[in-house]
């Protein structure tokens, strides 16, 4: 019992954690690194929901996708080896795809919704 409880404890908090560093990265990215440093993954994932509307965008989907990124963090942890390493790298990797200012705003421009332009542009 007590070992299932650690283990319960231990995916909690990889999945809180995993959760933190991708929505820091999507969300707060420019601010902590500076303006020419954006991580074009996370901030694509956060950025969708500025789609709907401003509020959705700054409000509720940083909070919903922060929560489905940690309930599929929660059930990849629980798995085999086979598929917690790859999936891991891939986070890993993708916490390295980080583009200039400049690079992100012409993506931006083309229609991609990144979650720093959107902010910038309603706020």
């Amino acid at each position: 019992m007590i070992n299932y409880l650690m283990n319960r404890r231990r995916r909690l908090s990889i999945a809180v954690a995993v959760a933190l560093i991708a929505g820091l990265a999507g969300t707060l990215g420019p601010i902590l690194f500076g303006p020419n440093r954006r991580n074009i993954v996370w901030e694509f994932y956060f950025g969708i929901g500025w789609r709907y509307s401003p509020s959705v965008g700054f409000v509720a989907w940083p909070i919903i996708g922060a929560f489905l990124i940690g309930c599929a963090t929660w059930f990849i942890a629980a798995r085999s080896d086979r598929i917690r390493i790859p999936a891991a790298a891939l986070f890993a990797i993708s916490l390295f795809c980080w583009v200039g200012g400049h690079e992100a705003n012409r993506l931006a421009g083309t229609g991609v919704a990144l979650w720093f332009n959107e902010y910038a542009a309603w706020y």
